[in-house]
């Protein structure tokens, strides 16, 4: 499993993320997590899902930082704890695509 540290929710950083199927969050103001997916099968990248969502201004919900983890399951702890974040979150609604 890798996970990467965090970077800015822009084109310079989304075309260098890993072209690896895996997990991707999106972070609001104040590192808020605002949207959790998974890139899987068919080609799915962590790169090509984070284009679409950061060309898609609905899909970007307003998203200023981003997150990868390459893993084959969502059962880690890592990822667990940002999807129950997420889910749990009041000030938002949204999607959770794990």
């Amino acid at each position: 499993m890798v996970i990467s540290n965090g970077f800015p929710f822009n084109d310079v950083h989304v075309s260098s993320a890993p072209r690896s199927q895996g997990f991707f969050f999106l972070f609001g103001q104040n590192g808020i997590l605002i949207y959790a997916g998974r890139a899987r099968g068919l080609g799915g990248t962590i790169r090509s899902y984070l284009q679409r969502h950061l060309c898609d201004a609905e899909e970007g919900r307003g998203a200023t930082h981003y997150r990868w983890l390459i893993a084959d399951e969502p059962v880690d702890a890592e990822t667990a704890h940002l999807a129950q974040q997420y889910r749990i979150s009041e000030s938002r609604r949204g999607r959770v695509d794990l």
